[in-house]
């Protein structure tokens, strides 16, 4: 089977687990045998760009000649059998989906967020819940100025959620990473039956080892994530008191993250981290914490904490709730109370190395990459099938075959 993966990466000063998932994923499918050719665009690029060109890719996100100029030939010399589609934006747009239909190839697309709803993708906005896009549109989101923070950026991505609200109807299958991101398209119209839940993936770190010391985030340093709800939480305890707490990590909260732990010796900061070093960070504690205060996909730190064989402590948030139970772990209110009674309770190694086992377990059965990568490769077999049995002539490719990689 022939893939082609579209992508745009997000920007090298946001760390996303996005950007991880996908390249996870196309080495998976490697291993398992696919030929699979990459078209990956970056925003980075942006900063880059002459005056000029910026210019020229104001609207990128609403339609993008260049990118679908070049994905074209790629599908001209790849033939691929599906094209899978992550992030379209901003420098490849929703039209890719209308550029692979009319050349009769199927199009997968993975729904990692909420940005068919809400263009911030996680329904927050200044630190608090909101909706206010919900049932009325995108323009809410333009006036908040939600993308990027930017108001101009954002009636780009406004104008370009609503240009293509119909091309979501040419999409063969959505793939969403849980139930909740599932009941969320079924909200804009999308049939079950064109969706289907499949979990992200980690590579196998190895053996499990006894449990380490204390606790470990890892992972974007924003308000949304709660680390900073995590260090209120944390300083309501004498110091020493619950161990030590190791954060890796960068992002828009980093200096309020080391400010408000300046005056603790039992916090440390680390800052951004290879991978490598997140496993390691990871291995060292007892138990990870993943204190989000919005709506959360599935977090890959969570896959690592499982495949570590460590327990994982979550906010009862949509989503995490889902995927950590009592039997791996805890599931904790997003606020600085209700952590700090749980951190205060949580039991001792014996108790924590049983949940972590359960952990490891969890991530053996429904988490490694063959498995998830055999639940992906049947949602391609559907969308080929389904694209086969429908009327109508497919794109004339040309009967030569070369595999294109970028």
């Amino acid at each position: 089977m022939r893939v082609l993966v579209v992508h745009n990466r997000y920007r090298s000063d946001a760390p996303s687990g996005e950007n991880r998932v996908v390249d996870h994923e196309i080495d998976a499918l490697r291993e398992a045998g696919l030929d699979v050719a990459t078209y990956l665009r970056s925003s980075d690029e942006i900063s880059k760009m002459s005056l000029p060109r910026k210019m020229a890719n104001v609207t990128s996100a609403i339609h993008s000649p260049s990118a679908l100029k070049e994905i074209r030939r790629v599908l001209l010399e790849l033939q691929p059998h599906v094209l899978h589609l992550h992030n379209p934006y901003p420098l490849i747009s929703m039209s890719v989906v209308r550029l692979a239909h009319s050349c009769g190839v199927p199009v997968v697309h993975t729904v990692h967020n909420h940005r068919h709803t809400c263009m911030s993708g996680s329904y927050q906005r200044a630190g608090h819940d909101c909706h206010d896009c919900l049932g009325r549109g995108p323009w809410p989101g333009a006036v908040h100025g939600c993308y990027r923070g930017s108001r101009v950026q954002s009636t780009i991505m406004a104008a370009a959620l609503i240009s293509h609200r119909r091309t979501y109807d040419l999409i063969s299958r959505f793939v969403v990473v849980t139930p909740q991101l599932a009941n969320s398209l079924r909200t804009v119209g999308v049939h079950p039956d064109r969706i289907t839940v499949k979990p992200n993936a980690v590579p196998d770190p190895g053996p499990v080892t006894p449990p380490g010391a204390g606790f470990a985030y890892v992972g974007r340093l924003s308000r949304e994530k709660g680390v900073p709800l995590l260090l209120e939480a944390w300083k309501q305890h004498p110091e020493n008191s619950l161990g030590t707490l190791t954060i890796a990590g960068d992002g828009p909260a980093a200096d309020e993250v080391r400010r408000l732990s300046a005056s603790r010796r039992d916090v440390t900061v680390l800052g951004a981290v290879p991978p490598e070093q997140v496993v390691e960070v990871m291995r060292a504690a007892a138990a990870v914490v993943v204190p989000s205060t919005s709506t959360e996909g599935l977090p890959l730190t969570v896959l690592e904490a499982f495949s570590l064989g460590r327990p994982v402590i979550v906010s009862d948030v949509s989503g995490l709730a889902q995927v950590v139970d009592a039997g791996v772990g805890w599931v904790v209110d997003p606020t600085p109370q209700s952590w700090a009674a749980a951190l205060a309770q949580l039991p001792g190694k014996p108790a924590l190395a049983k949940r972590g086992a359960a952990a490891r377990q969890r991530y053996v059965e429904r988490y490694t990459p063959e498995k998830v990568t055999r639940r992906l490769i049947k949602v391609y077999e559907q969308a080929a099938d389904q694209r086969l049995n429908q009327p109508g002539e497919p794109f004339p490719f040309r009967t030569t075959h070369h595999s294109t990689r970028e």
